[in-house]
């Protein structure tokens, strides 16, 4: 009894260890906290709000008069304009197209929101790789240090090697406060995108001499590259265009109705109390001649529909060039990324035996640096070639039209698409 009380016990005090951050995590965190989509999402609502009511006729009118003098038959009365020309479906119609425009914006803010964090977390894993390789670096140098230091008392070295040695070991203290830097830039990024005030987001742990940066879950069930070019079709910003087209047609159709004849029905009753004149009425309004302000208006919404049409080939033709640049990223980046491999992995090797060489008298302090210099460069390089394929990864799978969403896997790994 007492065991579980203690185990109950410790179960509520001890902190709850936090699951390491994800990029698909990040991005969902980010989807959900971030103003922009919000401010999307509310034009979205109004417009879809707006569509529900756009399509009805003018309201009905009631006039109540208090009349000194004679009376006329329509002092008081309920009048309903109808228009009869097509206008209330025109204006339903750009409703509707107008709130699909605005959930096609909604979805590319949330792809540009979801993009963005997922390459903040890969910066951030950048500089914590950076992070990471600086400290071993500064170990290293410090290991060579006591190691000259030692030698130099058995009278092995002279003084000058020590001073390298010392030397050395400041440049990776110095190197260390840059990384130290660069971190702290990134984590703020990534915490603004987040919420995440002051946070530190732990990342998950790799074994191995080579840092792996960890996916993000883009994978489907197969396909090509070939694939991608069909996939443009489905990217919102190109779905937002094609409803404004739609909206900017539908616009001049209903501006080159405002002259049209409109129906009224009215009842009216000359007062409100007995022996009054009432009656019904139905008219027809017809507007006699235009000055020339309706017809400006409806050429100019022509030739704004006109603009819509030709801005749709100009926001295709973005997409098609952003495709083929992340595309082009996108393989670049993997070669990079599979010619370091190897090399980080032989360059660890060599640094070992250098250093146990040295200590051991066999090389000298010169070989033992330059070693630990290319082993550094090496693995800077890989770092950087490893953020820079997952950042091409996920941006190329958002140049596709691809949702950036775990939660769609099941539905995009129907299309056959993969990037590994």
């Amino acid at each position: 009894m007492w065991c579980g009380a203690a185990f109950l016990l410790a179960t509520v005090l001890l902190p709850v260890q936090a699951s390491p951050l994800l990029p698909e995590e990040a991005a969902r965190r980010a989807v959900q906290v971030d103003p922009r989509l919000k401010r999307a999402r509310a034009l979205t609502e109004a417009a879809e709000a707006y569509s529900r009511g756009a399509g009805a006729q003018p309201n009905p009118v009631l006039q109540i008069s208090g009349v000194a003098g004679d009376t006329r038959e329509d002092a008081n009365s309920l009048t309903q304009p109808l228009e009869i020309a097509g206008q209330p479906r025109l204006r339903r119609e750009i409703a509707d197209k107008t709130a699909l425009a605005n959930s096609a914006f909604e979805k590319a803010v949330r792809q540009e929101v979801a993009l963005e964090a997922a390459k903040a977390y890969y910066n951030y894993w950048q500089a914590v790789e950076f992070m990471r390789l600086s400290k071993s670096q500064l170990e290293l140098a410090g290991k060579l240090l006591d190691i000259a230091s030692q030698r130099l008392r058995l009278g092995e070295i002279s003084e000058s090697e020590l001073f390298r040695a010392r030397l050395l070991h400041t440049q990776t203290e110095l190197a260390l406060v840059e990384a130290e830097e660069g971190l702290l830039l990134s984590q703020q990024s990534l915490n603004l995108l987040l919420s995440n005030e002051n946070g530190v987001p732990e990342l998950p742990s790799f074994t191995g001499d080579v840092p792996m940066a960890p996916p993000f879950p883009l994978e489907t069930s197969s396909g090509d590259f070939s694939q991608l070019e069909q996939q443009i079709s489905e990217r919102p910003e190109l779905k937002e265009s094609l409803s404004k087209a739609s909206v900017a047609k539908l616009e001049a159709d209903l501006a080159g109705r405002a002259g049209a004849p409109d129906l009224r029905f009215t009842a009216y009753r000359s007062s409100l109390g007995h022996g009054a004149v009432q009656g019904l009425q139905v008219s027809v309004v017809i507007p006699l001649f235009d000055w020339g302000r309706l017809g400006a208006a409806h050429a100019r919404q022509k030739k704004l529909a006109e603009a819509r049409v030709h801005e749709i080939s100009i926001v295709r033709r973005e997409l098609q060039n952003e495709l083929q640049t992340a595309l082009t990223k996108y393989k670049v980046a993997a070669k990079k990324r599979e010619a370091l491999i190897d090399q980080v992995s032989r360059q660890v090797e060599l640094v070992q035996l250098a250093q146990r060489g040295y200590e051991i008298g066999l090389i000298s302090l010169f070989e033992v640096i330059d070693a630990q210099d290319a082993n550094l460069r090496a693995r800077q390089a890989f770092i950087d070639a490893e953020a820079d394929y997952q950042r091409a990864r996920v941006q190329l799978w958002w140049a596709a039209g691809l949702p950036l969403s775990p939660e769609n896997s099941d539905e995009d790994a129907k299309k056959g698409i993969f990037i590994p």
